[in-house]
């Protein structure tokens, strides 16, 4: 189903993948320059951090949704989540919190272990495409509803993920250039996996509040 929809629309989806990618390989540049053990190597880790939360998180939020939008057949709206994330300030700080918190609650799961980091990043999986849909919802609301939706779904997704390992591997071969052809396929099926979901559980994209209030 994803490819379908991307092969029609590979340029487009190839350009919103390649500013994603750029969005969220600056943190890491920071690490280069002030690298850890340094002296300086801190001052690394905070601008590391500091531009995760405020580059590369609203930017994972914004590339979802367009690739949700590819999926659904909207390329004008796929352009605009993909570029209209800055264009405002309230579109932004939507974006941000979303983004952010999501990597908060992961990253701070995988403080614990491993495998938890990768359980929550599951649960939490869809919530950029509801925060995206429910603009009433607040950002934690939109996490407890992605956790509701994917409760025994996780495992689906993430066998989901493994049908690509394959092209995976193959993209790390090639320095990581694959990705950028990779990356709109795994996130169109995502989208894919998301419609299914929704539609499955019976959890509308206008009462989610719903699964928000189930999930307290």
């Amino acid at each position: 189903m994803a490819y379908n929809v991307v092969k029609p629309n590979w340029k487009k989806s190839l350009v919103a993948t390649i500013i994603y990618i750029v969005a969220v390989s600056i943190p890491s540049c920071f690490n280069q320059i002030f690298p850890y053990g340094s002296s300086t190597g801190y001052i690394g880790g905070l601008l590391n951090l500091a531009t995760w939360l405020c580059i590369a998180a609203p930017a994972t939020f914004a590339y979802a949704n367009a690739m949700l939008s590819f999926y659904r057949g909207d390329i004008e709206d796929a352009t605009n989540n993909m570029l209209g994330y800055v264009k405002t300030q309230e579109s932004y700080k939507r974006s941000l919190s979303v983004g952010a918190l999501t990597f908060l609650y992961t990253f701070l799961w995988s403080l614990l272990l491993v495998i938890p980091g990768i359980i929550k990043a599951y649960s939490y999986a869809m919530t950029c495409f509801i925060a995206k849909e429910n603009p009433d919802l607040t950002a934690e609301q939109a996490v407890l509803a992605s956790m509701k939706i994917m409760d025994g779904n996780k495992m689906k997704l993430f066998l989901l993920d493994l049908s690509f390992i394959g092209w995976i591997i193959l993209s790390i071969l090639t320095f990581g250039i694959g990705f950028i052809f990779v990356a709109p396929y795994m996130e169109n099926a995502h989208a894919a996996f998301y419609e299914e979901l929704v539609a499955g559980a019976k959890i509308s994209v206008a009462d989610n509040t719903e699964a928000v209030a189930e999930a307290k």
